[in-house]
């Protein structure tokens, strides 16, 4: 591919999505996505329905969203929110309320080296990883399940 075609096919590739970087999560620290083709999020009401009948588009006045696209986006939210809540839950741990590392300082001897401070915070997150591997490995196959069917979702879209 010359350069001028990459250069043109990445500028009509950028001028054609728009989407945006929300700011980050207070917890996770995550930046959300914020889709340029989603439509606004309709306002919460405190009592009514669970569903939101604009969760589902009248085909009398929604015309342009087709089958596919409508699952598409409907399965990439979804993955969004499996994202969100995993990466939230993981980073729960980490507060500083609740998390033991400032402990495993504090058992150590005063005069301890840094050396032996980063000696003992590398043990610390590496019980960390050992303990949540499971929890880890279920939610990266999970989520690469969920990133092929988006992929196939969107090749059929297109």
């Amino acid at each position: 591919m010359s350069r001028r075609c990459f250069y043109t096919t990445a500028r009509i590739l950028t001028q054609s999505t728009q989407h945006k970087i929300g700011p980050p999560d207070p917890i996770s620290h995550m930046r959300p996505i914020i889709y340029a083709d989603d439509p606004a999020p309709p306002a919460r009401r405190i009592h009514g329905h669970p569903y939101s009948v604009s969760e589902f588009p009248d085909p009398e006045t929604r015309r342009d969203v087709g089958h596919w696209e409508f699952h598409y986006k409907m399965q990439r939210r979804a993955l969004d929110e499996l994202h969100k809540h995993f990466w939230t839950e993981a980073s729960c741990f980490f507060l500083p309320q609740d998390c033991p590392r400032e402990s495993v300082l504090e058992s150590l001897p005063s005069d301890a080296t840094a050396t032996r401070k980063e000696e003992a915070l590398s043990e610390f997150y590496r019980m960390w990883v050992m303990q949540e591997d499971a929890k880890m490995g279920a939610y990266t196959t999970e989520w690469r399940a969920r990133n092929w069917r988006l992929f196939v979702l969107w090749w059929k879209m297109k």
